[in-house]
């Protein structure tokens, strides 16, 4: 029991020495005071979003806030701009520079879309029809704009579009005609107008003729170039030479001579030197056309003929270059001697009716198409020509043409290929055996084939066609006559026919592609010019039978090869009386260089072959 006791005091002691030397715990630090910074915007607050601003203790901690958004938008004001009829155009409305948004008032409260600030272009406001005294057209009552402006079509005095009404010109000048029955015009007299509308009667008279040089710039009156429009009565039969010569300002020409049957001549048109003058119209009950009528008429694109038409003389479209469009009527029976010659039209349509079509009548015009009605008894237009049926002729191609080769076709007329731009190539069937001169002058073929059955190339046949590139000609082909290939430019080579006999003067004058040349066997003489000016031919080849080469066959050619198959002697003639002839041997023309030379340097003179006593 005393040990236990005494073991306790020694535990008792020992707490108290161990607590008595353990370190005391130490005091909680106070809490952290955060000393902030100033604040500081990070983001501007704008009309529509909210900001943020921040600010820093130096512990290093951040506070940030929201600055609400402003709500007021920084505007600028477009200024508005009208609405034509066509273009449209703006309100007056602001946009905020930071939102970008639209509003249709200046405190930005009437938001609007970017569409919505247009305002849109209204279309043109047309009325009736506004009309003077030759032509119409509708009017926008906003910008003035013009639509649908066309000359008057008239029936009698009144256009058939419009309703507007010519009124007869007063104050002309009238004599009587010799047999006192009737009136004729003699020019401007007191009237002052513009639209010269000639009355059919003057003291109750008809008015038969107007006068020689009436209203010409050098006629009695010299009021020409004041006329715009000349509207020519139904009783008229009779134009007198250079009616309305130098009228320059006249642009249209009402033609309502029923049975008109003179006008003016070849030599003093009626309406020479009017270079304004684009359009005439010919009434409803008009018959005839006189000849000459509207001759070199340079300027004319439109030629409107009523439905009573029969009869369109010679010349009276000769020479009107722009003139496209010509449409026939039913009603016409016969076309007068080279009257569309040289004239702008692109189609021609030939009436059942149509019996008679003079020569030349379409001759260089650039046709791309030929109709001709199947009812027509004596013309046909198979393949886009016009034929006749009786002879089978081909009496014009266009540029679509396919010659038939069923016997349709046995001849072709000269220049009925003429000035055909648009044919580009064409097959002359065996059943032609005749061409006439210039057929295809000045066409735009770059391909012709021969078939057999024609002996001659005609006179000018192909003069001029500067694409044509590739010819084939048939063995039955023994001449090839004056000019025929002459200028045809892009010609590189041509195979001529075995058979052939004759190449006449010219034939391939200024082909100036032509590089080489070999002359058939059955050819004796090339004759003058015949290659002059070929500037590209380097090689010949002469045939056994030649005995001649007249001067300048080959004048400026650049031979540099020149093959006499015949052999022999050959002499040039002298140069000038007095003078001597030059001669030259087998052996001096068997080299081919040389031989090349010789010709070039004695171009300009005859060459024989010399004949030799067996």
């Amino acid at each position: 029991m005393k040990k236990i006791k005494q073991i306790a005091c020694f535990l008792a002691l020992g707490a108290a020495f161990l607590y008595g030397c353990a370190p005391t715990a130490p005091s909680p630090e106070p809490e952290h005071t955060h000393v902030w910074s100033e604040w500081s915007e990070t983001k501007a607050p704008t009309c529509s979003e909210a900001g943020e601003k921040e600010r820093e203790c130096a512990c290093g901690e951040k506070d940030t806030q929201i600055i609400p958004a402003t709500g007021k938008h920084d505007l600028k004001k477009h200024t508005g701009s009208d609405a034509t009829c066509t273009d449209d155009g703006t309100i007056d409305y602001w946009e905020c520079n930071v939102c970008g948004k639209y509003f249709s008032d200046a405190d930005g409260k009437q938001e609007i879309g970017k569409d919505e600030t247009t305002a849109h272009a209204a279309g043109h406001q047309f009325g009736d029809w506004v009309s003077d005294d030759t032509e119409h057209y509708k009017e926008c009552s906003v910008c003035q704009t013009k639509k649908d402006t066309a000359e008057h079509t008239f029936d009698g005095k009144s256009c058939t579009v419009c309703g507007y009404t010519l009124q007869d010109t007063q104050g002309l000048a009238y004599e009587p005609t010799k047999d006192g029955s009737g009136y004729i015009v003699t020019g401007m007299g007191t009237a002052d107008t513009a639209t010269l509308v000639i009355p059919s009667t003057h003291n109750d008279q008809p008015v038969k003729e107007i006068g020689e040089g009436a209203f010409a710039k050098t006629g009695t009156d010299g009021a020409s170039e004041k006329i715009k429009l000349a509207w020519i009565p139904e009783t008229v039969n009779a134009i007198g030479c250079s009616a309305f010569k130098d009228c320059t300002g006249l642009t249209s020409v009402i033609w309502n001579a029923e049975n008109c049957t003179e006008a003016g001549d070849s030599w003093d048109p009626v309406f020479e030197n009017c270079t304004n003058l684009r359009s005439v119209t010919f009434g409803e009950n008009v018959k005839i056309i006189p000849e000459n009528a509207f001759t070199q008429c340079g300027s004319l694109e439109r030629a409107a003929f009523g439905s009573s038409v029969t009869s369109i003389g010679d010349f009276a479209f000769y020479c009107c270059e722009n003139l496209k469009t010509a449409v026939l009527p039913d009603s016409v029976q016969s076309i007068g001697w080279r009257c569309f010659e040289d004239t702008g039209l692109k189609s021609v349509r030939i009436p059942a009716a149509c019996s008679f079509i003079d020569m030349n009548v379409f001759d260089g015009c650039d046709l791309e198409t030929i109709e001709v009605d199947e009812e027509n008894a004596v013309y046909s237009g198979a393949g886009n020509n016009l034929i006749r049926k009786e002879d089978h002729a081909l009496l014009w191609g266009s540029a679509a043409s396919v010659i038939p080769s069923d016997g349709t076709v046995t001849d072709i007329y000269g220049r009925a290929f003429s000035g055909r731009k648009g044919l580009k190539s064409i097959t002359i069937p065996s059943e032609v055996t005749y061409i006439d001169n210039a057929a295809f002058k000045e066409s735009g073929l770059e391909a012709v084939t021969i078939e057999a059955g024609l002996q001659e190339i005609p006179t000018m046949c192909f003069f001029g066609c500067a694409s044509l590139t590739d010819v084939t000609l048939a063995e039955s082909v023994t001449v090839i006559g004056m000019n025929a290939f002459e200028n045809c430019t892009a010609l590189e080579h041509i195979l001529l026919p075995s058979q052939l006999e004759e190449i006449k003067l010219e034939a391939f004058m200024g082909c100036t592609a032509l590089t080489k040349i070999e002359i058939p066997e059955k050819v004796d003489w090339l004759q003058v010019d015949t290659f002059a000016g070929c500037t590209s031919l380097a090689e010949i080849v002469l045939p056994r039978a030649l005995n001649c080469i007249k001067r300048g066959a080959l004048a400026n050619c650049p031979l540099t090869s020149a093959t006499f198959t015949g052999g022999g002697n050959w002499k040039v003639s002298r140069e000038t009386a007095g003078g001597e002839d030059i001669h030259f041997t087998q052996s001096q023309l068997s080299d081919h260089a040389d031989a090349a030379n010789y010709l070039k340097q004695y171009s300009n003179r005859d060459w024989y072959l010399e004949k030799t006593d067996n």
